[in-house]
């Protein structure tokens, strides 16, 4: 089983003991699923092929809504698909439970927020190998 240390808005979290706190099993995955998909990509610049660009307007380019949303959705589901085979290469070295490892995405849902059209919703579901459902959900502004 594999394990991450605990972030919270970016910061590594202690446990009640003052110890490193971890995230294991569908909390490690949601976390990753989070990281990957909010980390811009070409952000980490040992792995350029990490992250997605949700939300990203070219500058210079004409704003149509349509195509924002169908871009960030490809986006999301491609960096989706790059853990998936993430998690694939790191089975071959690490055990990973079932419960982190991810089997299909089931859905990647973005659209407008009610109240500002420039904030995108973005939710991402995936469905583990032991067969439960892991919901990704943030906002990013346009």
């Amino acid at each position: 089983m594999s394990f991450d240390f605990k972030l919270e808005n970016g910061d590594i979290q202690l446990s009640n003991e003052k110890d490193l706190d971890i995230v294991v099993d569908n909390e490690k995955l949601l976390q990753d699923l989070l990281k990957i998909l909010v980390t811009p990509l070409g952000g980490n610049k040992a792995h350029s092929w990490y992250g997605s660009n949700i939300g990203e307007i070219q500058v210079g380019g004409v704003f149509d809504l349509d195509f924002s949303l169908e871009s960030s959705s490809a986006q999301a589901r491609s960096a989706t698909e790059n853990l998936m085979r993430m998690q694939i290469s790191q089975a071959q070295t690490q055990i990973l439970s079932p419960a982190e490892t991810i089997t299909a995405i089931r859905d990647v849902y973005i659209n407008t927020n009610n109240q500002d059209s420039r904030v995108l919703e973005v939710k991402v579901s995936v469905l583990t190998s032991a067969l439960t459902v892991v919901t990704a959900r943030f906002e990013v502004r346009l």
